[in-house]
């Protein structure tokens, strides 16, 4: 196997990636999904950037803080909890978008939550690397 590849031989990082892959492809459809229905329901490039300042800020200013809880926590359980809070909060907007009940508050406010998710959930993965491999 390649050297660049050869972390992959190991089982538990081999799923760890997979499930990285497969976690940020859901997230960078929800995030497109997201913006492509704002701008539809308002017409306003403003109300975009609000949605997308709204994801943006706790993923820059939550890691610095959540890595130091990250590394007193059980690594393995706190990346279930973030999967699941956000399998949770994406199946919540996408009944609440399909009911026609998500209006820009509700849009930004789920965008803050999938934010403040990926912030815990970005450094968890990156701290269960050297446990896996």
């Amino acid at each position: 196997m390649n050297n660049r590849l050869s972390a992959l031989k190991h089982r538990n990082y081999a799923l760890l990636w997979v499930g990285s892959v497969v976690s940020n492809i859901g997230s960078w459809m929800q995030m497109v999904a997201q913006g492509w229905y704002v701008y539809n329901l308002t017409g306003s490039a403003i109300d975009l950037g609000m949605v997308g300042v709204a994801r943006s800020v706790p993923m820059l200013l939550l890691p610095l803080v959540a890595g130091v809880y990250i590394d007193r926590m059980p690594r393995m359980l706190l990346l279930k909890a973030t999967q699941s809070a956000n399998f949770v909060v994406s199946f919540a907007l996408a009944t609440l978008v399909v009911l026609n009940l998500a209006p820009l508050p509700v849009m930004v406010v789920f965008a803050l939550l999938s934010g403040c998710l990926n912030a815990l959930d970005a450094p968890t993965r990156q701290a269960l690397v050297p446990d896996l491999v």
